[in-house]
C-alpha cells in the first residue's frame, strides 16, 4: 500500500512538472511574439510625426487642468534643449508649489519643505523629467524596457511596456497596438515626499500648447534659492537640537527626502529610524539613502498603534504633517514616549 501510494504521488508530481513546463514554454512563446520595447516605441515616434520633427522644435510651453482625487489646479509646463524645465501648481489664483531644472541644478519649492536644492536621487529623476526629447525613449536613459503584454486599456488592445529609468523609477506605459500611440501611463505617485495610499486616477487635460516660443529666463534659479541652504531643515535640525552620533526618528517619513537629510546631519556614527505604515515605501527609503552612500537610514514598518521603535532608543523624533492622521493619538504618545531616551525631544509640524 505504502508503494502504491508512493507510486500515485510522483505520478502526480511528475504531471504537475509537466504542466508547469508548458505553461512556462507557452509563456515564453507569447512572450517571443510581442514587438520589443525599442520597435513599440519607435513605432510611437513615427506615429507623432517622426524623429526629425521631434528635434526640429527647441522649447516648449504648455498649460494643463488637472484633476485628481482630492483637488482641481492649474499646471505649468515651461521646457527647452536639452534639459531645462520649470513647472508649476496653481490652485484658486495661489501658486502651491514651482519646481525646476536648469541644466545643472535642480530644485523645488512646496508646502512644508520649502524652497530647496534636489540632491541625490530627486535631482537624478527631476534631471530625467527635464530632458526635452525623452519622448524618443532613447534606451541609454533606461536601466531596462520591456513588452509585458498584449492587453486592454482604455477600451483599446495596448502594448504595455514596462520602462525602469536609471534613477530607478518604474513606470508602465500603454500604446495603442493599431496606430501606436501612448494611450496611458502607470506609476507610483507623490505628493511631495509622501506617498498616496489608494490607487487612484489623474487626468491631466492640454488646454494650451505654444512650441519655440520660451524665454530662458524661465529657467533661472529663484533668488531664494541662492544661497544653496535649506531654511526648513535648518529649523528641524535646531528644534530637534541635531548632533553627530545622535539616535533620531521620522515618523511616516513618505520616501524619506526627509530622513536622508536628518541622516546626514548625524552623521556616520549616528542612526534615522524612518517609520512608515505603507508597506511599499520602505524600498522607496531604503533606495533614497542608498543613491547617495547613506548606511544610516533604517526603514520601519509601523501601523496606527505602533511606531516600530526599541524602547529609549531615540534622542530625537520628528513628525512632520502626521499627527494629524493619527487614529489614536494617546497609544501613539505613549509610544513615542516608550521609544524616547530620558531628555529626549518630540517635534511635531502640522496644519489643518
Amino acid at each position: 500500500m505504502k508503494r502504491a501510494g508512493l507510486h500515485r504521488d510522483v505520478t502526480a508530481l511528475l504531471a504537475a512538472l509537466v504542466l508547469i513546463a508548458q505553461s512556462s514554454s507557452a509563456a515564453a512563446q507569447a512572450t517571443s511574439d510581442l514587438p520589443t520595447a525599442a520597435d513599440v516605441t519607435a513605432r510611437y515616434v513615427e506615429a507623432v510625426g517622426g524623429r526629425e520633427a521631434i528635434l526640429s522644435h527647441e522649447s516648449r510651453y504648455m498649460k494643463l487642468l488637472f484633476k485628481g482625487p482630492y483637488n482641481e489646479a492649474g499646471y505649468y509646463v515651461f521646457a527647452a534643449r536639452p534639459n531645462k524645465l520649470y513647472t508649476r501648481w496653481e490652485s484658486e489664483g495661489v501658486v502651491r508649489s514651482q519646481s525646476g531644472f536648469d541644466g545643472e541644478v535642480g530644485w523645488q519649492i512646496e508646502r512644508g519643505l520649502g524652497p530647496r536644492i534636489l540632491r541625490g536621487r530627486e535631482l537624478a529623476r527631476v534631471r530625467e523629467g527635464a530632458d526635452f526629447y525623452a519622448h524618443l525613449y532613447d534606451p541609454e536613459n533606461f536601466a531596462s524596457m520591456e513588452t509585458v503584454e498584449l492587453t486592454e486599456f482604455e477600451d483599446r488592445q495596448c502594448y504595455k511596456l514596462k520602462l525602469v529609468w536609471k534613477s530607478g523609477h518604474e513606470v508602465f506605459e500603454y500604446f495603442d497596438a493599431e496606430t501606436g500611440l501612448k494611450l496611458g501611463s502607470v506609476g507610483r505617485n507623490y505628493n511631495g515626499n509622501e506617498a498616496f495610499e489608494r490607487p487612484h486616477e489623474q487626468v491631466l487635460t492640454i488646454t494650451a500648447l505654444e512650441l519655440d516660443n520660451v524665454s530662458d529666463t524661465v529657467f533661472a534659479l529663484p533668488v531664494e534659492l541662492e544661497s544653496g541652504s535649506w531654511p526648513v531643515a535648518d529649523a528641524i535640525a535646531e528644534a530637534m537640537e541635531l548632533r553627530p552620533g545622535q539616535v533620531v526618528a521620522d515618523i511616516g517619513s513618505g520616501i524619506g527626502v526627509l530622513s536622508v537629510e536628518l541622516a546626514r546631519r548625524v552623521g556616520p556614527m549616528g542612526q534615522v529610524l524612518a517609520t512608515e505604515i505603507l508597506p511599499d515605501m520602505l524600498p522607496e527609503i531604503r533606495a533614497q539613502a542608498a543613491y547617495e552612500g547613506l548606511r544610516n537610514v533604517t526603514p520601519v514598518l509601523a501601523d496606527q498603534s505602533f511606531t516600530g521603535l526599541p524602547p529609549a532608543c531615540c534622542d530625537a523624533i520628528l513628525l512632520r504633517f502626521v499627527y494629524h492622521e493619527f487614529t489614536e493619538p494617546n497609544v501613539m504618545n505613549a509610544e513615542m514616549l516608550r521609544a524616547l531616551k530620558p531628555g529626549g525631544r518630540v517635534v511635531v509640524i502640522d496644519a489643518l
